[in-house]
C-alpha cells in the first residue's frame, strides 16, 4: 500500500513539474483587458441572430467568408480546400486550393482573390486555376494570411494574423498574442508587395472603404478595430476607432454608407481576461492537450458599426446555434453569415439600419 502511495506521488510530482516546467514554443506578452462590456449597452443580449435560417452547402463545413454576386449567388471557401459557389439552391465547385480559404474577394474579372491560411494570398480564375501569388515577404514566408479585400484602384490588400505561427499552429498563435500581425497591399500591375501596418495582436479581417481612402482592420487578441488610412496626408497612419469589444472580432464588411457589419468570433470570459494578463497560465495552458483556453465559447455575435466607431446594431444569440460567426455580409434586406466550423451559410433578416 505504501509502495502504491509512492508511486502516485511521484507520478503527480512528475506531471506536475512537466506541467510548470516543460519547454514551450510560445513567448506570451501581458495584456490587461478592461471589463468586458457584453450585457450593457450596446451590447445587451437580445436573441435576435437565433431566429435565422441555414443553407446548406451539401454538408460542407467551415464557410470562414463569403462573396456574394449582385445576382444573389454566395461564393465560400471551405474546411476541405474548395472554393464554392451557391445558387438558388445548388452547389457548384469552383476551385481546389489545396489548402485552407479563409478571406476571399472578387477579383473584378470573373474570378477571387482568395487569402489561403496554408498557402498565401492567392488568385483563382474563373476557370478555376489557382495561381500563388504571394508567399513570401522579403526573406521570410507569410505563415498565416488571413482577410483579403480589393480597393477601387485595382490593388489589393490582406492580413497576416501571425508572422510567427501558421494555420496549423493556431492554438500557440492565439496562446501567445504577440505583435506579429500584419497589413499587406499587393499591386497586380507591378508585382510589388508591401508591408503597410505591422505589430498587430492577431490581424484578422480587413474592410476598404468604396472610396479607397481608408481600410478597417481587426485586431483579435485586443478586441479593437482599426481605421487605416491609405491616401493623403495621414496615408500609412493608423487609429483605433473601436476598442474593448465584447468578443474577439474576425472579418469585417463594408455595408455602404460608412457602414461595416463587423463579426465577433466569440465572447470574452472572466477566466479568458484573467489569462490575457497572465503569461504564466498560458504557457500552462500551452503544455497542455487540445484548445483549451483558445476555443470560443458558443454564442453567435454581429455588430453594424460605422467608420467613426459608433456601435449601430448587436445581434446576438446565447445559445450559439451557428458559431463561431466569423464573417457578416448584407444583400437584399438579409444578412448572411459565415463559420470556421460550422456547417453552411446562415442568413437572418437584417436590422433596419439607423
Amino acid at each position: 500500500m505504501k509502495r502504491a502511495a509512492v508511486l502516485v506521488l511521484v507520478v503527480v510530482g512528475f506531471a506536475l513539474g512537466w506541467l510548470l516546467g516543460a519547454p514551450v514554443e510560445i513567448e506570451p506578452v501581458a495584456f490587461q483587458p478592461e471589463p468586458s462590456p457584453l450585457g450593457s449597452a450596446p451590447y445587451s443580449s437580445n436573441g435576435r441572430l437565433a431566429r435565422l435560417s441555414l443553407l446548406d452547402l451539401d454538408g460542407a463545413a467551415g464557410p470562414e467568408d463569403l462573396h456574394i454576386d449582385p445576382d444573389g449567388s454566395i461564393v465560400t471557401g471551405v474546411a476541405d480546400g474548395r472554393l464554392l459557389r451557391l445558387d438558388r439552391g445548388e452547389v457548384e465547385v469552383l476551385a481546389e486550393t489545396g489548402g485552407r480559404p479563409l478571406g476571399l474577394e472578387a477579383d473584378g474579372a470573373g474570378g477571387f482573390w482568395v487569402a489561403d491560411g496554408l498557402r498565401g494570398l492567392l488568385r483563382v480564375d474563373r476557370k478555376g486555376t489557382v495561381e500563388v501569388v504571394a508567399d513570401r515577404y522579403e526573406d521570410r514566408p507569410l505563415r498565416f494570411v488571413d482577410d483579403v479585400d480589393r480597393g477601387p484602384d485595382g490593388r489589393v490588400w490582406f492580413t497576416e494574423a501571425d508572422a510567427r505561427f501558421g494555420l496549423d499552429q493556431q492554438k500557440s498563435a492565439l496562446l501567445e498574442a504577440g505583435p506579429n500581425g500584419s497589413v499587406f497591399v499587393y499591386d497586380p500591375s507591378s508585382g510589388s508587395l508591401e508591408s503597410v501596418l505591422s505589430g498587430l495582436h492577431f490581424a484578422n479581417g480587413i474592410a476598404i472603404s468604396p472610396d479607397g481612402t481608408y481600410a478597417m482592420v481587426t485586431e483579435t487578441l485586443r478586441m479593437r478595430v482599426h481605421k487605416l488610412w491609405l491616401q493623403g496626408e495621414r496615408r500609412g497612419q493608423s487609429e483605433v476607432v473601436l476598442d474593448n469589444l465584447p468578443g474577439y472580432p474576425d472579418n469585417i464588411s463594408s455595408a455602404g454608407g460608412g457602414a461595416y457589419w463587423l463579426a465577433l468570433a466569440g465572447p470574452r470570459t472572466p477566466l479568458k481576461d484573467r489569462a490575457m494578463a497572465s503569461p504564466f497560465w498560458r504557457t500552462v495552458a500551452a503544455r497542455l492537450p487540445g484548445s483549451g483556453l483558445t476555443r470560443p465559447r458558443p454564442h453567435g455575435m454581429v455588430l453594424a458599426v460605422s467608420h467613426l466607431g459608433r456601435v449601430l446594431h448587436f445581434l446576438d444569440d446565447p445559445e450559439g446555434a451557428y458559431s463561431p460567426v466569423t464573417s457578416a455580409h448584407e444583400f437584399g434586406g438579409q444578412l448572411y453569415l459565415g463559420s470556421y466550423e460550422a456547417e453552411g451559410i446562415a442568413r437572418v433578416t437584417a436590422p433596419i439600419r439607423r
